[in-house]
């Protein structure tokens, strides 16, 4: 009987070591939550608590950044049970929460302990905000440590809820040249356009390189982000009907049947057009459209002599054509013997 006594002693015993040695080495886990907000927005995150140990007190630090973030005050959760919940700030980005027992009342063993809220600050950047778990400490009933196996830090993600801006170069304007357009948005995103007045949209041309535009174009143009916001549509015109004289000193000299003209070059020029009329001031006949010359000369031959013949001439510079020249007047004759 004594023996029977003392087996069941021992077996007492042994199964109080056990969950003695389990309080004390169980692992838990601590996890803060992942939420999105906008900036101004107040989000809630959560500490959750996993773990098959008998824990009644703990504390821990949340770093924040205090430029994009302020901390409100923390809120009892359902696992945190019967037991006391304190918190602080001993400096900024830096909420301290501390757990103390209540009549030795466990925390339960899977749940949220608390709630804490955050203020994303109204002027906050687009970057998420990191939570850093930092100086987590754990006690169970008989003040023995334990030892959590897994911290998960917390992250407010902040969601982009503004559309991009996008800018044309050179804007809306008249000119006398082409122009070369640039969009530019003031974040990563696709750029659709129109050169036809249209409103542009998702299937409309994406934008990749500068836009050549040589004649009158009302360009229309919008940009999507990653995040999905759509930029409203915008526009810009560009007008080629003021066109600039750019040659001022045309020349003529006549040769038998031939009248010569010549003028000074015109910088960028890619070619030129001549014209001629028998009628001072014209109206005047295209007679060499689109004419290269490196030395700024032509020769109009196959004349009738004895006739006046009066010329101007425009330059083309990137497809744009200039206003005439000044009039040059020739009248060619028979060679004398």
């Amino acid at each position: 009987m004594n023996c029977m006594k003392k087996k069941i002693i021992f077996i007492v015993l042994l199964v109080l070591s056990l969950a003695i040695s389990n309080s004390v080495w169980a692992a838990p886990e601590l996890n803060l939550s992942t939420v999105s907000g906008q900036s101004g927005d107040t989000v809630n995150v959560t500490a959750s608590f996993v773990s098959d140990s008998s824990v009644t007190s703990m504390q821990f630090d949340i770093l924040y950044d205090q430029t994009q973030l302020s901390s409100g005050i923390p809120l009892p959760g359902a696992a945190l049970g019967a037991n006391g919940l304190a918190y602080s700030e001993p400096s900024a980005g830096l909420r301290r929460i501390v757990i103390t027992p209540s009549s030795n009342n466990d925390v339960s063993s899977t749940g949220d302990l608390i709630t804490l809220p955050f203020t994303i600050d109204a002027s906050a950047d687009q970057n998420d905000k990191l939570l850093i778990l930092n100086n987590v400490i754990m006690s169970d009933a008989l003040a023995n440590a334990v030892t959590p196996t897994s911290e998960t830090n917390g992250v407010i993600q902040i969601l982009d809820i503004t559309a991009p801006i996008t800018t044309a170069t050179p804007a809306s304007g008249t000119y006398t040249v082409a122009q070369s357009v640039t969009l530019s948005s003031n974040e990563v995103a696709t750029i659709y356009y129109t050169t036809d007045g249209s409103i542009p949209t998702t299937s409309s041309a994406v934008y990749s390189n500068p836009i050549a535009v040589s004649v009158n174009t009302a360009l229309k143009f919008m940009a999507v982000d990653a995040s999905g916001n759509v930029e409203r549509d915008k526009s810009e015109v560009y007008v080629f009907d003021a066109q600039l004289q750019t040659i001022f000193d045309l020349s003529a000299r006549a040769k038998d049947s031939i009248v010569g003209i010549s003028w000074t070059p015109v910088p960028s020029a890619s070619a030129y057009n001549v014209f001629r009329s028998t009628v001072q001031g014209g109206p005047y006949t295209l007679i060499a459209a689109g004419h290269v010359t490196t030395y700024a000369v032509y020769a109009d031959s196959g004349l009738t002599n004895g006739v006046l013949y009066y010329y101007v001439v425009t330059s083309l510079i990137n497809g744009v054509e200039s206003l005439n020249s000044n009039e040059a007047i020739g009248r060619p004759r028979t060679r004398s013997r």
